[in-house]
């Protein structure tokens, strides 16, 4: 009997260190005292983060302010449709070499950094963001496995609007529809050379022109 209370008790920690939920929410009106469910959702990206099973998302349901955040596993972090969700400062991904991360619809709003630095990761899509300010809007660095951003604007960055610096050997990563805009450094760059500043990134235009 107490083997089965202890191995039953073994399977509950694990469970718990593990995670809780394969979809966890945020709000502006929620709490990081709830479990990030749907009907008890939380205010940050970090705790809701942390109730989350590894390859699981975490949906932000409404518009407004969220602080910044550092992606450490496998996981999407997303805006739900028509909410417009404010990063404050920046986001990080320090991910393991086979967590694929998947950012979609945020907008950052960054300060005196990069607005988006991926240092590590497995796999790391970007769509539908936009970045606001910093030094540079985002930074891919050192990873083996290229990046893939889709839809990705950078506005208003004061050196470069995006970088790329893989590892020796490592494709180019692949930016698809994305777009430099309303550079503040001055003398303003002219040449795609320096407003992306990029080692190996793969520049696919979508529709419209790809510098304003």
């Amino acid at each position: 009997m107490r083997t089965c209370i202890a191995t039953a008790f073994a399977l509950f920690v694990g469970a718990a260190a593990f995670g809780q939920n394969l979809h966890s929410f945020v709000s502006v009106y929620g709490s990081d005292a709830n479990n990030c469910t749907a009907l008890f959702q939380c205010r940050s990206f970090f705790r809701a983060m942390n109730v989350t099973n590894p390859g699981g998302e975490v949906i932000a349901t409404t518009s407004g302010g969220y602080v910044s955040f550092i992606v450490q596993k496998a996981i999407t972090i997303s805006a739900a449709p028509g909410a417009y969700v404010s990063i404050f400062d920046f986001i990080g991904v320090v991910a393991g070499p086979t967590d694929r991360v998947v950012l979609r619809g945020l907008h950052v709003e960054a300060t005196n950094r990069q607005g988006i630095y991926a240092a590590a990761y497995g796999s790391l899509f970007i769509e539908d963001c936009d970045v606001t300010g910093g030094t540079s809007a985002i930074r891919i660095d050192g990873s083996t496995t290229p990046a893939v951003l889709t839809n990705v604007v950078a506005r208003d960055f004061t050196e470069s609007g995006f970088i790329a610096v893989p590892r020796e050997g490592t494709s180019a990563s692949v930016c698809s529809s994305c777009k430099v805009s309303r550079i503040v450094s001055s003398p303003r760059p002219t040449s795609l050379e320096l407003r992306i500043k990029s080692v190996q990134l793969r520049w696919l235009p979508g529709p419209g022109a790809p510098f304003s």
